[in-house]
């Protein structure tokens, strides 16, 4: 099968991203002693994708701007503390890194110019905390113009998709 061939290619490279905020405040010595407010609190997830052998993932800007601590998981289980490298909040892409011990595997980023509509694509992530979840639909269009989706600001080109996205699907890779 098809589908299955691509996933199996590509989930090795899709990640899971816990987002952390510091539990309760440590304003007193009670607090400061007890293990409850010492913890750290899963405030959102959303999923990513690594772009390079070295730690370098892309995910959604708006699922890791202004978070405390970012925490990846690997598709083997493994996870990683990671740091935000860069985000541009208006096109809602960013990149964080993590310092793993091995080469990781990667993505190969496409141009999406090249899609045509009506091709099979898939998408995979990690929506409710169910690690590599995957969809599938077809490219509805490829240069789905931000205005037309009521996106004032933007400039941009989408890729509009009936592939179901869910929640903390957000940043995981759409692949063809």
């Amino acid at each position: 099968n098809f589908i299955a061939d691509v996933v199996e290619k590509i989930v090795p490279a899709v990640v899971h991203i816990e987002l952390y905020s510091r539990s309760l405040s440590r304003q007193s010595s009670y607090a400061a002693r007890h293990p409850f407010f010492n913890r750290n609190i899963s405030v959102a997830s959303g999923s990513g994708f690594m772009v390079s052998e070295d730690g370098v993932i892309v995910t959604n800007a708006h699922v890791v701007v202004n978070k405390r601590y970012v925490k990846v998981q690997l598709h083997d289980g493994e996870s990683y503390e990671a740091s935000v490298v860069d985000a541009d909040e208006k096109a809602d892409i960013a990149t964080i890194r993590i310092k793993a011990k091995q080469k990781l595997p990667v993505l190969r980023l496409a141009r999406s110019a090249e899609l045509r509509p009506g091709e099979f694509v898939v998408a995979i992530g990690s929506p409710f905390k169910l690690q590599n979840t995957v969809t599938t639909g077809i490219v509805s269009t490829a240069q789905r113009g931000g205005q037309e989706l009521g996106l004032e600001d933007s400039d941009a080109d989408y890729i509009q998709t009936d592939a179901i996205i869910n929640y903390g699907n957000s940043g995981g890779p759409l692949v063809n």
